[in-house]
């Protein structure tokens, strides 16, 4: 509408109208692709991810542990996985974190004219291998986040997953608790070390004595993740 007038002004002028005419429709195509595209709930996105589960296990040996016995343990495996996908496709990508930061792409796609949703899904686990408290392992409830992408003309998207993993708490209660109270504000590494400290006389010489807990842990995932559309040349 606003192009008819000014093609109109230089349509019978020669070679500088015919010049006019190119940087006008150049301008206009750049001004579509710019605007072709636009994303919702940019910048960076913030929520716990958490979990809780109980464990119990035979006394393994015939000793008697009384309370206070401080026992140090590593929980060294801290596994948390992104997965990526866009409503009304089959786009699905996976990214693993790497001591607390997670880090992934670029990866593009092409979507038609539509309202999307691009999905990050937050889940995992955290588990030790120490056999003598069982080996526990406690699942993370899953965390989303979502960004709305708007799209009016078909336009390639590039993703880059950008996320941190910090500000982990650890607890344990029952016939072993956490003591001091764990909290790490930093960037998780990849493994956590606890001192666990006996709450009651535990007699491994009792036939069927069991020792009982309940772990749970959180952490804060940051998301910075990035979508952009094409940009126009100059």
């Amino acid at each position: 509408m606003v192009l008819m007038p000014f093609l109109g002004k230089f349509s019978g002028k020669g070679l500088i109208g015919k010049r006019y005419l190119v940087v006008a429709l150049q301008v206009l195509l750049g001004l579509g692709l710019i605007s072709s595209f636009d994303v919702g709930a940019e910048g960076i996105q913030t929520k716990k991810i958490q979990g809780e589960g109980e464990g119990g296990f035979p006394m393994p040996f015939p000793i008697v542990i009384l309370p206070g016995f401080a026992l140090e343990i590593d929980f060294d495996t801290i596994n948390i996985i992104a997965t990526v996908t866009v409503s009304q496709t089959e786009i699905q990508k996976s990214f693993q974190s790497n001591s607390g930061e997670m880090k992934g792409g670029p990866f593009s796609f092409t979507l038609q004219p539509g309202q999307y949703v691009l999905t990050e899904k937050y889940e995992g686990s955290v588990k030790s291998s120490n056999q003598f408290i069982g080996s526990p392992s406690v699942d993370l409830e899953p965390v989303v986040f979502t960004r709305d992408l708007n799209i009016t003309v078909p336009t390639e998207c590039t993703v880059s997953i950008d996320a941190t993993i910090d500000n982990f708490e650890a607890q344990v209660r029952g016939d072993f608790a956490i003591d001091p109270p764990l909290s790490i504000p930093e960037t998780i590494g990849t493994k956590i070390s606890v001192r666990l400290v006996s709450t009651r006389i535990i007699n491994g010489g009792n036939a069927g004595e069991k020792i009982q807990y309940t772990a749970s842990f959180s952490a804060r995932v940051r998301s910075a993740t990035v979508v952009v559309g094409p940009i126009a040349e100059e």
